[in-house]
C-alpha cells in the first residue's frame, strides 16, 4: 500500500513538473480580457512564482510606453510612487469584457497627468468622455486644441493649428490683443492701425484679405475712378 502511495505521489510531481502550465491553465480563476488573450495559456507571460518585484518588470516588458513614462517620471504612472505594484490597481482573470483600467472619474486627479484641467476644462459640466473617446487609451487622448475643437475653428484652419498663440482655456472666443500686424505681409501704419479686424476681414479667411486701397476704399473715392486704382501714388494711409 505504502508503495502505491509513493508512486502516485512520484507521478504527480513528474506531472507537475513537465505540465505545469497546463496545471495552471486547469487552475486558472478565470478568463482574461480580449486583450491578453493570446497569453492566456502562457502563465509565465504575465506570472513569475514567488517573486513580487520581478511581477512588475513582466507588465513593463509588454507596456513599454506605460515603463518609459515610469523611467522619465512623466505621465499619471511616471508621477506614482515606486513602491506601487500593477497588480494594486489592474487585477486580471475577471473575463473577456472586464475593464481592468478603470478610474473613479470623481476622485480622479488631472494635475497627475500632463495636462492639467484649467479654465473650462476644470469646469464640472465637462465629462471625462468629452475628450476620452471610446477604444482609445486614456493616455493617448490627444493635448492639443485643434484636435478638439476642430469644429469650432472660424478660421478653418487657414491660420494653422497653435490656437493659444491667440486664445485661452477659460474662453476661447475671448482672444489675445497681442497680434502683430507688422510680422504679416501688411504692416499697420496710420489709421489702419486703429481700425477694428473685421472691417478689412470680411470673411474667415484671414489670409485672403484684400492689400490694395481701393479694395476697401472704393466707396471713399472722390475721383469716381479717373485716376486709377493706384490712390498710394498720391495719398498715404496717415491720412
Amino acid at each position: 500500500m505504502l508503495r502505491l502511495i509513493s508512486l502516485f505521489v512520484l507521478t504527480l510531481l513528474l506531472s507537475f513538473n513537465v505540465g505545469a502550465d497546463t496545471l495552471e491553465s486547469v487552475m486558472m480563476p478565470g478568463k482574461v480580457i480580449q486583450g491578453h488573450v493570446k497569453w492566456e495559456d502562457d502563465c509565465q507571460k504575465c506570472h513569475k512564482r514567488f517573486d513580487k518585484e520581478g511581477q512588475n518588470q513582466l507588465c513593463k516588458d509588454c507596456h513599454k510606453e506605460i515603463n518609459k513614462d515610469i523611467t522619465q517620471k512623466r505621465g499619471f504612472h511616471g508621477r506614482m510612487n515606486d513602491d506601487r505594484t500593477c497588480v494594486a490597481c489592474h487585477t486580471e482573470h475577471k473575463g473577456r469584457a472586464a475593464q481592468i483600467a478603470s478610474i473613479n472619474e470623481k476622485t480622479f486627479k488631472h494635475s497627475e497627468t500632463d495636462f492639467s484641467l484649467k479654465g473650462a476644462h476644470a469646469d464640472v459640466k465637462t465629462e471625462c468622455k468629452d475628450c476620452h473617446k471610446p477604444k482609445i487609451k486614456y493616455r493617448d487622448a490627444p493635448n492639443s486644441c485643434n484636435a478638439c475643437h476642430k469644429k469650432d475653428d472660424k478660421h478653418e484652419g487657414t491660420l494653422g493649428a497653435s490656437c493659444e498663440n491667440c486664445h485661452n482655456e477659460k474662453d476661447w472666443k475671448e482672444t489675445k490683443d497681442s497680434f502683430d500686424h507688422n510680422k504679416t505681409k501688411f504692416a499697420l501704419e496710420g489709421k489702419h492701425v486703429e481700425v477694428k479686424c473685421d472691417e478689412c476681414h470680411k470673411t474667415k479667411k484671414y489670409r485672403e484679405a484684400p492689400e490694395d486701397c481701393y479694395s476697401c476704399h472704393k466707396k471713399d473715392d472722390k475721383h469716381k475712378g479717373i485716376f486709377g486704382t493706384k490712390c498710394a501714388d498720391c495719398h498715404t494711409a496717415k491720412d
